[in-house]
């Protein structure tokens, strides 16, 4: 059985060439035969003839494997690593797997042309990849003894050991038909007919070894076992395998595709029903039950298609649970800030001689932090317009007759409030107190109203006849607001991104 697979095979080619360096030189050393060679030109210091220094002489020798592997096919790739003076260069055949060849000791020339001092690097095309046949040839002898050593001694009941063994198999002749990729490449310099020959030779002989180890019947045995276990995906990836070794057309190829063909309906239909079953379980919160339809899609991943749907499924999954828990953690949360709007009435004959003639509407607007909230304890910062205009019809006598703002802070504790501010438009500055004789939700979680008395003191520094003492009654509706998680709170809901 063939699998697609990719196998890092090091074989080395170790070429010897003599270095052409010489003091003397000859602008006929330039002239390489680019038919026949492989090779890069750079140009020089005077220093450096006779004297290129390990590291120049890796990054020449890099360029030559470069030109080499552009030569031999369009599938290739540069693999390279250069350890100090030490220059470790290999090509790799992307076809069904990965060969390497090792560059070691290319000629290098030295000339000039003109004031140009030049340096060449390069190999025989021809001895170099005949190096590479020679290796082929090799390898299949070795491999063909090995397979019909297994097959002499084949026990059907080793059936572990077998699958090993098979594998080891397939390895070996992907790297040949690796190596042999480059030599078809270059057909001007290998016609070989026995050489591909005893490619095709190998192969067959690995194709009956693969029949005899995985047996037809026992395959689709196991296969039908994982539809009856819903393990669709398992079972598509063995019928796709069991395909690679029958021919489409014969009779067990149409069976096979047949039942891929069937397998293929199970998987929509399941992966149709999961879907919807996962978004009606996501709106519900039912998170459990949605994770356990993502677990079956995930089994149903056959191609990338599906698997980028996938995905964005578990993305959705993972958003959705997220604001989910997030909102159930803070729905016990206390909501420690707060926006005040307030009016209050302020009476100016005191408060046994409260009168609506002698009364003043103050509007407040405030900002609040709770530190905690039952028992209330926190800080206040609030603006007051104060009208000055009396609710009733008698004409006040007062110093100071136009409206007038306060801006001042304070403490809140319990039903206490206490603040001390700062009179805008005049010299004054204010000393408020106020007491809740009713105050709503108490538990931090709801908007509330407050009904409270109080007192407020305004008095000048530099006028005391001025000083003027009220008392005040009043009205506010609080907006509560930040809630917040905890540290080990916020770990959880940073561990639900972790599917």
């Amino acid at each position: 059985m063939f699998r697609l697979c990719y196998i890092i095979v090091c074989i080395a080619f170790p070429l010897s060439f003599l270095s052409c360096s010489s003091a003397n030189l000859q602008i006929s050393d330039c002239e390489i035969n680019q038919e026949t060679n492989f090779f890069v030109t750079e140009e020089i210091k005077k220093s450096e003839i006779d004297n290129l220094s390990g590291k120049r002489l890796a990054e020449l020798k890099t360029r030559l494997i470069v030109q080499i592997n552009t030569s031999l096919t369009s599938k290739s790739q540069l693999i390279q690593s250069v350890e100090g003076e030490i220059s470790q260069e290999q090509f790799l055949v992307t076809t069904t797997a990965e060969s390497f060849g090792d560059l070691t000791n290319p000629k290098v020339s030295f000339c000039q042309k003109g004031k140009v001092r030049l340096v060449t690097l390069s190999v025989d095309k021809e001895k170099f990849l005949n190096k590479i046949r020679l290796t082929i040839l090799d390898k299949i002898e070795v491999t063909e003894n090995l397979m019909l050593s297994f097959k002499e001694s084949y026990n059907e009941k080793k059936y572990s050991f077998n699958k090993e063994k098979l594998e080891e198999f397939e390895n070996e002749i992907i790297e040949i038909e690796s190596l042999n990729s480059i030599l078809i490449s270059n057909p001007r310099l290998f016609k070989d007919e026995y050489k591909t020959q005893k490619v095709i030779e190998v192969k067959s002989m690995f194709n009956e070894l693969s029949k005899l180890v995985d047996s037809f019947d026992r395959e689709i045995m196991e296969i039908d076992e994982l539809i009856v276990q819903k393990n669709y995906k398992s079972a598509y990836q063995k019928i796709s395998s069991l395909s690679n070794f029958y021919d489409s057309n014969s009779n067990i190829g149409k069976q096979i595709s047949a039942q891929k063909s069937k397998i293929k309906d199970l998987i929509k239909k399941s992966w149709s029903a999961n879907y919807k079953m996962f978004h009606k379980h996501v709106v519900e919160g039912k998170f459990n039950y949605a994770r356990e339809n993502i677990n079956w899609l995930w089994m149903l991943t056959i191609n990338d298609s599906l698997y980028s749907e996938y995905k964005k499924i578990k993305g959705t999954y993972i958003k959705e649970l997220v604001k989910f828990e997030t909102n159930r953690l803070m729905g016990g949360k206390t909501k420690k800030s707060e926006i005040t709007f307030g009016i209050d009435v302020y009476n100016f004959d005191g408060a046994t001689n409260f009168t609506l003639d002698r009364s003043i509407p103050v509007l407040s607007f405030g900002l609040a932090h709770n530190f905690s909230v039952n028992p209330r304890i926190g800080v206040i910062a609030k603006f007051k317009h104060n009208t000055n205009s009396n609710i009733g019809f008698e004409e006040m006598d007062r110093d100071f007759n136009n409206p007038f703002n306060e801006i001042c802070g304070g403490i809140l504790v319990g039903p206490l409030e206490i603040n001390f501010g700062k009179v805008l438009n005049y010299d004054f500055t204010s000393l408020e107190a106020k007491y809740s004789i009713f105050r709503g939700d108490k538990k931090g979680l709801k908007n509330y109203i407050q009904l409270h008395v109080g007192f407020n003191y305004l008095y000048s520094v530099n006028i005391a006849k001025l000083n003027q003492f009220s008392v005040s009654t009043g009205l506010n509706y609080n907006f509560r607001f930040n809630r917040k998680l905890d540290k080990q709170e916020k770990k959880y809901i940073a561990s639900l991104h972790k599917f």
